[in-house]
């Protein structure tokens, strides 16, 4: 279990990483992305034109905050490797803001079900895995309390007058 969920932070600090990297560059860069397209110096394949006029007006609110909340979800994660309930708790707020926000500033249309089904599952598959890392550590340093325990100095109570109290009546 252990390395099935380093495997998925290791994706998840590179899939977190990299839409932090390219929202904060989108958004940081946004105004002159602008300006070289209406100077037309921004060649844009036909094919695509009119999703990318589109996408150059979306506020550039909306990428600073994607781009944040998936810095906050690689946050989480990194801590999340330590087998923390708080890199759980970020990374999980971080998804659901990041799947909210297209709702909030571009509407239903660029919602996408896929996208939250799978954040869920992996959500859901964190939360699990968490959980059972954890049972399983205190499972083993309750074992390892027990086998070290120092039974040598305990003494042992063999008189059977103090443990017939009742019979005496």
């Amino acid at each position: 279990m252990r390395r099935v969920f380093r495997i998925m932070l290791v994706l998840t600090f590179i899939g977190s990483g990299m839409s932090a990297l390219s929202y904060l560059a989108t958004g940081l860069t946004l105004p002159m992305i602008q300006d070289y397209y209406a100077a037309g110096s921004l060649p844009i394949q036909p094919e695509i034109k009119d999703f990318f006029e589109e996408l150059i007006n979306w506020p550039r609110a909306f990428f600073i905050l994607l781009g944040l909340a998936y810095s906050v979800s690689l946050v989480g994660a990194i801590i999340m490797w330590r087998e923390r309930w708080l890199g759980f708790h970020l990374y999980a707020v971080a998804q659901l803001v990041a799947l909210a926000l297209p709702l909030l500033f571009i509407g239903t249309m660029r919602f996408d079900l896929g996208d939250a089904m799978i954040t869920v599952a992996i959500v859901f598959f964190y939360f699990m895995a968490l959980r059972n890392l954890q049972a399983a550590a205190a499972d083993a340093a309750i074992a390892e309390t027990s086998s070290n325990a120092d039974f040598d100095n305990v003494e042992e109570d063999v008189d059977d007058e103090d443990d017939d109290d009742d019979d005496e009546d």
